[in-house]
C-alpha cells in the first residue's frame, strides 16, 4: 500500500463516575530498578483468529469465549489493561511486574492471561517505543508543564496529575505491515471505492452507512473510530480507567477488533484535557 492517508471519524463516550485520581498521581521516574517500558516486543500482534469469510460468524463466537478470562465481563485484552494500569499506577520493578503476573496465573490456571511482561505487551497490540506523561491541573484541568509548581490559569498548586498518550503512528505502521491486514484493508477499500456511486440496498459493516459515504475519501484514505470508556477495575470500587482506543473502520470486523489498539490511558477522562494532545497526534500522523 503506497502514501495511504488516513481520515479521522471519531466518536467518543465517557464515564461519569466519581472517583479519586489513583492512577494519574504516580510520579515519574527513571529509575533502572522500577518497571521499563523501554523493553517491549518485536511488534507482534497477539495470536488470534484467522479471517474466514464463509464462517464469519462462527469465527467471531469463537473470537470472544477465547478472550473470556474470569467471568463473561471481563476479557483478557481488558485485564490486561487494568494489570498495566495497576504496574504505571505503582511503579512495580520488574521483578514485581512478573510476580504480580505468576501471581494472577495461578489465580486463572487454564487461562489466556499473559504470564511475562513480553507476552503483557503483545496482548495490548502495541510497541511503546515512546510514552508520554500530559501534565494538567487537578482543579480546572489546564495543561502544565512539568516544571510548573502552580497553575497559570486558576493558580492551584501543580499535584503531578498526568495522563498517557502512545505512538499512534509505529502503532498504526506496525498493524499495516502485517499481510493479512494490509491484503484485507486493500481488498475492502477497494470494494468500498468500486460501490462508491451505487446504491446500497443492505447495510453490512460501518462503511456501507451514508454518514460514511459522505465523507470525501480518496482512494486510498481510510478512517478510524476512537472510543473512550471506562473500565472499572473492581466493582466494589468507583476508580477506573480509561483507554482511549482506536480501530480501522475498514478492516474486517475480526481483524478489527484484533488490532484495535490503545492510543492513550488515564483515569477518569476530563475531554477538554484529553482530546487536544490526541487530536495533535492524529493530525500529524496524516499529514507526514
Amino acid at each position: 500500500m503506497q502514501d495511504p492517508t488516513s481520515s479521522i471519524e471519531a466518536s467518543h463516550e465517557y464515564s461519569s463516575d466519581d472517583s479519586t485520581d489513583h492512577f494519574s498521581d504516580a510520579a515519574s521516574g527513571d529509575d533502572a530498578s522500577m518497571y521499563s517500558l523501554d523493553e517491549f516486543s518485536d511488534g507482534e500482534s497477539v495470536e488470534g483468529i484467522e479471517i474466514g469469510s464463509d464462517e464469519r460468524r462462527s469465527t467471531e463466537n469463537e473470537c470472544l469465549n477465547e478472550e473470556y478470562l474470569i467471568h463473561p465481563n471481563l476479557s483478557v485484552k481488558e485485564g490486561s489493561l487494568l494489570v498495566f494500569a495497576f504496574i504505571l499506577r505503582h511503579r512495580l520493578t520488574n521483578e514485581g511486574v512478573q510476580h504480580l503476573l505468576d501471581l494472577i496465573r495461578l489465580f486463572c490456571p487454564g487461562s489466556k492471561f499473559p504470564g511475562s511482561k513480553f507476552l503483557l505487551h503483545r496482548q495490548l497490540n502495541i510497541k511503546y517505543d515512546s510514552i508520554t506523561n500530559h501534565y494538567y491541573c487537578e482543579s480546572c484541568k489546564q495543561m502544565l508543564k512539568q516544571e510548573n509548581q502552580i497553575c497559570p490559569k486558576c493558580s492551584a498548586p501543580n499535584t503531578d496529575k498526568f495522563f498517557i498518550t502512545f505512538d499512534v503512528q509505529k502503532s498504526m505502521e506496525i498493524i499495516l505491515q502485517q499481510e493479512d491486514v494490509s491484503s484485507n484493508l486493500l481488498q475492502n477499500l477497494k470494494s468500498r471505492n468500486e460501490s462508491a456511486n451505487s446504491d446500497l440496498s443492505y447495510y453490512e459493516d460501518i462503511f456501507h452507512g451514508q454518514k460514511y459515504r459522505d465523507l470525501t475519501l480518496q482512494p486510498y484514505d481510510f478512517t478510524v473510530t476512537m472510543n473512550n470508556d471506562g473500565v472499572p477495575c473492581f466493582r466494589s470500587s468507583n476508580f477506573s480507567v480509561s483507554p482511549f482506543l482506536l480501530s480501522i473502520n475498514e478492516l474486517s470486523y475480526p481483524l478489527r477488533r484484533k488490532h484495535t489498539f490503545i492510543a492513550a490511558l488515564k483515569e477518569k477522562p476530563s475531554m477538554c484535557a484529553f482530546l487536544p494532545p490526541i487530536v495533535r497526534m492524529l493530525n500529524k500522523f496524516t499529514t507526514e
